[in-house]
């Protein structure tokens, strides 16, 4: 089907449907002969590349939709075709289970992987380690005027761009990008982890704490266009402690410690905030909470020395406010005809999480007058179906037995 895409006078339409469905012969001592694939990666490699254009019932391909399929089915393997990480899902055509993530940039490989639809790509731990640490190599800017003192040596060729120089502006364009650099390092060292390369994976995650400081980029966002950053800042922290050794271990105290500063301050401010800021600020609110609730019930720090300091949070005001919004929502679906026992669930699942966090910090009044808000929901609800009202008290009450992590926790990583 691809050979018909081309035609030697130029693109042509005749009406006629075109399949969805397409395949791409791979020719194996080529990919292994121009270091398209690894030598240790030979026996992955697939006869040929099946795929599905992601698309809807029927849909008209565009020019670039032809164009890419001309260049894959003349290129045969002979160069290497990359496709932008910072693409939307509508540019890779359907072949994202034969992507090697390589930086910036996803390479196609005849190589088939299950990837997920925030995390693409399969990783070759050998040339993307080469492209952080080798090619990658530094970071900061030559700036004579600001560092007249600075040791003189040739710019390399590839650059970052100085995210770790506090005199740099950075816009919101490059702020962007910082959760898709933040995990290349994590992805890598998780893939070096599971490979028993557990002093590269260190390396790495330190490398990546040096390259993006939380003095320019806070642990705990509060830019909304990158609230995934909280998580995947998470994520990172829990990789040290994943290797398990005693600099390791150093190494993400010292980042959990940074990120609960950050924690603290942020609800302090949302703490003194009067109600309708906190109301404008509601869905940022949700996601705070949650990665909060996360940091204190599903990392496994080394030591506790962190939950000595959970007093430092002050939540009072706050999450009565967002428990308020929570019992606005129950109350209103109780209204409707159909009841949405999902969406209720989930309501009934943040209270028990702001009261969980409320214990946590010893604010025990106010993890008190949580309790009695979604007490008396369910008792609201059991007017309605004495069955539901039973079900979603079992539920509340059995909730703290094992929370773990969430799917919505999981699409913000």
């Amino acid at each position: 089907h691809l050979m018909l895409l081309s035609q030697k006078n130029g693109y042509r339409s005749n009406g006629r449907a075109v399949p969805g469905s397409f395949s791409l012969p791979v020719d194996k001592q080529k990919v292994l002969a121009n270091g398209t694939v690894s030598a240790k990666d030979s026996a992955l490699i697939v006869d040929k590349l099946m795929w599905n254009l992601k698309t809807n019932a029927v849909n008209p391909l565009t020019k670039a939709y032809i164009v890419m399929m001309d260049i894959l089915v003349n290129n045969n393997w002979e160069r290497p075709i990359y496709y932008a990480a910072t693409a939307g899902a509508e540019a890779y055509l359907g072949l994202e289970n034969y992507f090697q993530l390589e930086g910036f940039a996803y390479r196609l490989v005849p190589i088939r992987n299950e990837s997920r639809s925030y995390e693409l790509g399969r990783i070759n731990t050998e040339r993307l380690y080469d492209n952080l640490i080798n090619v990658f190599n530094d970071h900061s800017r030559i700036d004579r005027v600001n560092n007249p003192n600075a040791p003189a040596k040739e710019p390399y060729p590839y650059a970052w761009g100085g995210f770790n120089d506090p005199k740099l502006y950075h816009s919101e364009d490059n702020t962007r990008l910082v959760p898709l650099m933040r995990r290349l390092y994590s992805r890598l060292a998780e893939q070096l982890i599971a490979e028993g390369e557990k002093d590269k994976a260190l390396e790495v995650l330190v490398r990546g704490n040096e390259v993006l400081p939380d003095f320019n980029f806070p642990y705990v966002s509060v830019m909304s266009y990158i609230y995934g950053y909280t998580h995947s800042c998470m994520t990172y922290m829990e990789n040290f402690f994943k290797i398990g050794s005693d600099a390791a271990n150093k190494e993400g105290m010292k980042m959990a410690n940074q990120i609960w500063d950050d924690q603290v301050a942020l609800f302090n401010w949302y703490n003194n905030c009067d109600e309708r800021t906190l109301n404008y600020r509601s869905s940022d609110i949700h996601y705070d909470f949650l990665f909060l609730h996360y940091m204190m019930n599903n990392v496994k720090y080394p030591d506790n020395s962190l939950t000595q300091r959970y007093k430092e949070l002050k939540i009072d005001n706050v999450a009565m406010n967002y428990a308020k919004s929570l019992q606005a929502n129950i109350n209103a679906q109780l209204r409707k005809a159909e009841l949405d026992q999902q969406g209720m669930a989930g309501n009934f699942q943040e209270l028990h999480q702001l009261q969980d966090i409320a214990q946590r910090i010893g604010d025990t009044q106010t993890a008190k007058k949580i309790q009695d808000i979604a007490s008396a929901q369910i008792d609201m609800l059991s007017n309605v179906s004495p069955e539901l009202g039973a079900g979603f008290r079992q539920f509340y009450n059995r909730m703290g037995e094992s929370e773990p992590e969430t799917e919505e926790m999981a699409d913000n990583n």
